[in-house]
């Protein structure tokens, strides 16, 4: 069963660290963003 959480913050780090805690799989999504302008919008969508 696949499920996304909407509320999601992905600039809390340790919301980040709950929803992957019992995953096997983690899936990074960069969405639309082809090209990326700056540095900072790059790191928002990383999550490292």
């Amino acid at each position: 069963r696949t499920w996304i959480d909407w509320s999601m913050n992905y600039k809390d780090q340790d919301q980040i660290e709950r929803m992957v805690r019992n995953s096997n799989v983690v899936v990074n999504l960069l969405g639309p963003r082809h090209k990326l302008k700056k540095r900072e919008d790059f790191e928002f969508i990383n999550i490292e």
